[in-house]
């Protein structure tokens, strides 16, 4: 008789060593933590903002203690980026909420592998921090400009009509809104970005505003380090109880991965 293993040493052990039941091409040895190269030059014309001294994550954002409710983080503004320390609280937080599941499915397994993986790119790249003062100009801004609130005409070729849901309309870093668009609007099911059409929008976008390579490159670190502290998918989920962000998961967690072993390639597509 094989002797009786208690149901949670097994649970723990699964959440440990299952595989990643969403493969792609994050699973590359380029995008695992130990082997992943660090991103964007130490110097240079795209050079990323030095690392700031410790210093609290803006209000508002999912990672700040004093947050009302997770849920999409704002432009960061003049602060830091997300404090990593935080970050990792809330990654524990999440992966011990998972554990105490009756029954874990594909999405639970999912989670536990990225929260484990996030943790590990964090200690990594906690250097790169962005400083305080480094975001871009400011103006006015959408705030949640993604293709769910752009309407289409219904009929042939299709144009633009409305630009809809601006509760969030602020005055925010305007490159800033800029990146966060182009990565939603350019993220395919794998994580990966479309560069070419990344590339084409930013510079449509660089020839009407004027705005320079070095304020789109701010703009990338800023919000890669963003990207890489969020975690408001899985706080509605185990937070909430709220499902309705879980079909986004597989593919914005894996463009974390993805864009910090590409974080040249996706700067350029911004800057060049």
């Amino acid at each position: 008789m094989r002797p009786e293993v208690h149901p949670e040493v097994r649970r723990d052990a699964l959440l440990e060593t299952h595989a990643d039941p969403y493969p792609g091409p994050y699973s590359d040895p380029r995008t695992d933590p130990r082997t992943a190269t660090r991103p964007g030059p130490a110097s240079g014309p795209y050079a990323a903002p030095e690392l700031c001294p410790q210093g609290e994550t803006c209000p508002g954002t999912a990672t700040h203690p004093r947050a009302a409710s997770p849920r999409t983080p704002g432009a960061p503004g003049a602060c830091a980026g997300a404090d990593p320390r935080h970050t990792l609280v809330v990654i524990d937080d999440l992966l011990a909420r998972i554990r105490k599941r009756r029954r874990l499915d594909g999405f639970d397994l999912l989670a536990a592998h990225r929260l484990r993986e996030r943790r590990e790119l964090l200690r990594r790249y906690a250097h790169r921090r962005p400083a305080p003062g480094s975001a871009p100009t400011r103006g006015w801004v959408h705030g949640d400009f993604h293709p769910l609130n752009v309407l289409y005409a219904g009929t042939a070729p299709h144009e633009p009509l409305a630009i809809v849901d601006w509760d969030r309309l602020d005055v925010q870093p305007l490159a800033e809104e800029v990146v966060r668009a182009g990565v939603i609007f350019f993220l395919r099911p794998d994580g990966t970005l479309d560069l070419t059409k990344l590339g084409a929008y930013a510079r449509a976008y660089r020839a009407a505003t004027g705005a320079g390579p070095a304020e789109l490159a701010a703009a990338v670190h800023r919000v890669w380090w963003e990207r890489l502290n969020d975690f408001w998918m899985l706080r509605w989920r185990y937070h909430l109880r709220d499902h309705r962000t879980d079909a986004q998961f597989p593919a914005a967690a894996a463009l974390v991965v993805w864009w910090t072993a590409e974080y040249p390639a996706v700067r350029d597509a911004f800057c060049e």
